[in-house]
């Protein structure tokens, strides 16, 4: 599997998404949400 995100614990209650090569950050909110935008990315809705 071809991991291109990672998800870290922010503050508080807020994870970011970060790219697994640069740590780039791509998105930040709740974990459910960093998964709901991972899956969209991974979907091709973005």
């Amino acid at each position: 599997m071809n991991e291109k995100y990672r998800v870290a614990w922010y503050i508080d209650s807020t994870y970011q998404v970060l790219d697994r090569e640069t740590d780039e950050q791509l998105y930040q909110g709740s974990l459910s949400d960093c998964e709901a935008w991972i899956r969209l990315q991974e979907g091709g809705y973005f």
